[in-house]
């Protein structure tokens, strides 16, 4: 199964550990360089709504209990990132609007992702 590529780059990197906001805008702007600063939020939510979709990760919060999956739709999700991704008045932050953490199904993906393609 071919994957886009800034997908299959959150996949992997979320192997190692949840992703957070400014994890998101790295990757985006690292794998989609010509992207205007407005379409950062979208490719970034569209993507995890992708991946939410597929079984992959989950998004949710960080808490003192750990990792508290939103109880919303990937579609809810992707609109939800979005929008309070734009209404920010600072560059993206740890901590601000979400986190993504792979689910099982998602870590086995990205582990054979490594195994097939080059880093």
């Amino acid at each position: 199964m071919t994957m886009d590529p800034l997908c299959a780059t959150l996949l992997v990197r979320g192997l190692d550990d949840w992703l957070h906001l400014a994890d998101l805008d790295w990757l985006v702007r690292k794998q989609l360089p010509h992207s205007a600063d407005a379409d950062v939020p979208n490719l970034a939510a569209e993507a995890i709504a992708t991946l939410v979709d597929d079984g992959f990760v989950q998004v949710g919060e960080v808490t003192d209990g750990g990792f508290i999956e939103w109880d919303s739709t990937a579609a809810d999700a992707r609109l939800r990132i979005e929008a309070e991704w734009l209404a920010l008045d600072h560059p993206a932050a740890p901590g601000d609007v979400c986190w993504v953490a792979n689910t099982s199904r998602g870590d086995e993906r990205a582990r054979q992702m490594r195994r097939v393609e080059p880093p």
